[in-house]
C-alpha cells in the first residue's frame, strides 16, 4: 500500500456528534460507547487478519530501513501481529465478550 492510498482511504462514516477532530483531541467521550466498527469486521478470519497485519508491518521496518535478516529482527511481524489480534484488540471481537455473572456474598 503506498501514501496516495493511504490518502484515498475513506472515514467509515461514524459521527462525531457534531465536534471536530480538534475540538474532541483525546477526550472520545464525545462519540460513543461502543468502538466504530465496520460491518464486515469480523467476516475475515484472525489468521489471515494477522497474515495481512505480518506483511505491512513488514513494510513499515522496511521504510525505516531495519534489517529483517538480522536474527534480532526475524519474526518481528508475525510477534506484531499476533500482538494486535490476539493481546490488544482482542476485546473488539464480540465473540471475547466476558459474561456477566453474579456471585452471593
Amino acid at each position: 500500500m503506498n501514501t496516495e492510498t493511504l490518502k484515498k482511504k475513506k472515514t467509515n462514516g461514524h459521527k462525531l456528534n457534531g465536534f471536530s477532530i480538534e475540538d474532541i483531541g483525546d477526550d472520545h467521550l464525545f462519540t460513543g460507547i461502543e468502538t466504530p466498527m465496520k460491518a464486515d469486521a469480523f467476516k475475515m478470519p484472525d489468521a489471515e487478519k494477522k497474515k495481512r497485519i505480518a506483511l505491512l508491518f513488514e513494510e513499515i521496518m522496511d521504510v525505516m530501513g531495519l534489517d529483517l535478516n538480522d536474527d534480532s529482527l526475524k519474526g518481528t511481524p508475525d510477534r506484531v501481529a499476533k500482538m494486535y489480534i490476539e493481546e490488544i484488540f482482542s476485546g473488539l471481537n464480540p465473540a471475547n465478550k466476558p459474561k456477566v455473572a453474579l456471585f452471593d456474598n
